[in-house]
C-alpha cells in the first residue's frame, strides 16, 4: 500500500510538473526592430514561469547575425535583462531565448497538447531599404524566360477540364489539367466558377501552395480570402494550382508516396541544369496555369490576383514578374528569394541550395550527384533564372509582402531584397520583429510594434492602442 501511495504521488508530482508554463518577454529599443548601421540594437528578456518570476530556472541567450551563430550566454535571474549587439552593415539580427534548468538542461512544456522545448525569440534588421541581393541577374535573363514563354506558346492550349458534379448550386468545380511540354508534369488545378456568371464580369483568383506535396482539399468549394488590399470584392474566377502537376483526385497514399519517395527533396533536383531545374516545371505551370484562366469568357479583363505564402509567395512575385496581366499579388513570407545571399554574407531564401562558408568555398545544401559538394561563384550563378528576387525587378503589379523577425527559412534580408528590386511605388512590406515562417497576419503586442513601408517611406508603426 505504502509503495502504491509512493508511486501516486511521484506520479502526480510528475503532472505538476509537466503542467508548467513558461513564457518569455522580450523587448526591443526599437519595438518595430527597425535600426540603423552602427546603431545598437537592445533586446531586453525577462523568463516566467506559470506567470511569475523564475526562481530556480534560468534562459540562454543565442545571438545570431545573418542567421550565424555570434553569441550565447545564461542568466539566472528574475530581473529583466539587457542584451546588446549592433550591425554595422544592412542585415539581420536574431536573438532565440531558451529557458534552462539550474543544470543548464533545455526546459520543455505543454503547447496545445504538445509537448515542446520552452522558446522565445525576436528579430531585428538593419538599413532594410538597403538590402540588395548577393549576386547580379545572369544577363541572359530576359532572352531565358523569353524562349520558355515561346515554347509555351508554341503548345495548344487544349485543356482538359472535368466538371465534379453535385458540389454546390451557387457554382461549379471544375478538374483542369493543360500541358507544359519540356518533359514536364502538365498544370493540374482545381477551378471555381460561379454559376451564371456573365461574360467579362469577374476577376481572377490563383492560390499558389507552399512548399511540400499536399493532400487535394477535401472540400473542393474552399477558397482563402481575397486579399483586402487588392480592393476586389464580391465573387472571382478561383483556382487552386497545384505546384507539382500531380493529380488532385487520388487517395491519400498517391501523395504520400511522392512526399516520401520521388519528391522528397523536389527543390534539389536537377539544380546544377537550368533547362531541367525541377523548379523551372513549376515555374512553367504557373505560366501555362495564367495563360489558360485568361482565355475564361468571366473573365472582366483587368484583374488578376495571385496569392500565397512561402514557395507561394515565390510564385506570386515570379508571376507578377513573368506576366504583365498579374494586377495584384500578396506574397506572405516569400521564399527563394536572394540565391546568391551567401557571397555577402546572407542567408538564401528556401531551399537555401547553397550555403557559404568562411573558406569562401559555398557547398551545396543537398549535393547532386552529378555535382561535387563544394563549387564556386560562377557555378551559382545560373540560380540567378529562378530567384524570385530577380523576377520582382519586372514587377508592374501591386504587390503586398510580409517578413519576420524570426523567419530562418525565408529570412528578412532576402524578402526586402526582393522588395527593393520592385521598381513600383504601389508596393508594401510589413515586418513583424517577433514573427517567424508563419503564414498569415501577425499582430502587434505589447512586445512588439509591426513596421510598415509604403513604397520607399517608412510608415508609422502598427502598434496596441
Amino acid at each position: 500500500m505504502k509503495n502504491y501511495l509512493y508511486s501516486l504521488i511521484l506520479c502526480l508530482l510528475a503532472q505538476i510538473v509537466s503542467a508548467q508554463t513558461y513564457r518569455f518577454e522580450i523587448y526591443q529599443s526599437h519595438a518595430d526592430g527597425i535600426y540603423q548601421a552602427g546603431e545598437p540594437i537592445v533586446f531586453k528578456v525577462r523568463m516566467l514561469e506559470d506567470g511569475e518570476a523564475i526562481t530556480d530556472k534560468g534562459f540562454r541567450c543565442i545571438l545570431y547575425h545573418n542567421r550565424k551563430e555570434v553569441a550565447r550566454e545564461d542568466f539566472f535571474t528574475a530581473d529583466l535583462v539587457e542584451y546588446t549587439t549592433q550591425l554595422e552593415a544592412p542585415g539581420w539580427c536574431q536573438l532565440t531565448v531558451v529557458g534552462i534548468s539550474a543544470e543548464g538542461k533545455p526546459l520543455y512544456h505543454e503547447v496545445g497538447g504538445r509537448r515542446q522545448q520552452a522558446l522565445g525569440y525576436s528579430g531585428a534588421v538593419v538599413d532594410p531599404l538597403e538590402m540588395k541581393p548577393g549576386l547580379a541577374e545572369p544577363d541572359d535573363f530576359d532572352a531565358f524566360w523569353a524562349q520558355e514563354k515561346a515554347k509555351l506558346q508554341a503548345i495548344p492550349l487544349l485543356a482538359k477540364r472535368t466538371l465534379v458534379p453535385d458540389v454546390h448550386a451557387s457554382f461549379q468545380i471544375e478538374y483542369v489539367e493543360v500541358p507544359v511540354g519540356s518533359g514536364f508534369r502538365p498544370v493540374n488545378a482545381t477551378l471555381k466558377i460561379p454559376a451564371n456568371a456573365q461574360a467579362k464580369s469577374l476577376p481572377i483568383f490563383v492560390h499558389v501552395h507552399g512548399a511540400g506535396v499536399h493532400l487535394p482539399k477535401t472540400n473542393l468549394a474552399w477558397q482563402p480570402p481575397v486579399p483586402k488590399e487588392s480592393s476586389v470584392k464580391g465573387p472571382v474566377i478561383f483556382m487552386n494550382l497545384n505546384a507539382h502537376g500531380l493529380p488532385n483526385d487520388q487517395p491519400q497514399e498517391f501523395y504520400t508516396a511522392l512526399r516520401e519517395g520521388a519528391l522528397k527533396d523536389y527543390p534539389y533536383q536537377n539544380i546544377d541544369d537550368p533547362d531541367r531545374y525541377y523548379m523551372k516545371g513549376v515555374i512553367l505551370r504557373l505560366m501555362r496555369a495564367l495563360e489558360f484562366m485568361k482565355t475564361l469568357p468571366e473573365w472582366d479583363g483587368q484583374n488578376v490576383i495571385v496569392s500565397g505564402g512561402s514557395q507561394g509567395g515565390a510564385q506570386a512575385l515570379i508571376a507578377a514578374g513573368l506576366d504583365t496581366d498579374v494586377s495584384f499579388i500578396y506574397a506572405d513570407v516569400p521564399a527563394m528569394c536572394d540565391f546568391g545571399g551567401p557571397v555577402v554574407g546572407h542567408a538564401p531564401g528556401w531551399p537555401r541550395p547553397y550555403e557559404g562558408h568562411e573558406d569562401g568555398t559555398y557547398r551545396l545544401t543537398l549535393a547532386s550527384p552529378s555535382q561535387e559538394q563544394t563549387v564556386g561563384v560562377e557555378d551559382i550563378v545560373h540560380l540567378g533564372y529562378f530567384d524570385a528576387a530577380n523576377f520582382a525587378c519586372r514587377i508592374r503589379a501591386q504587390a503586398v509582402l510580409r517578413t519576420g523577425g524570426w523567419d530562418g527559412v525565408c529570412p528578412p534580408t532576402g524578402v526586402f531584397a526582393a522588395y527593393n528590386n520592385i521598381p513600383t511605388e504601389n508596393k508594401s512590406i510589413q515586418f513583424a520583429p517577433q514573427g517567424g515562417h508563419t503564414r498569415g497576419n501577425y499582430k502587434a503586442d505589447q512586445e512588439q510594434d509591426l513596421a510598415l513601408y509604403i513604397g520607399d517611406r517608412k510608415q508609422p508603426s502598427i502598434s496596441v492602442e
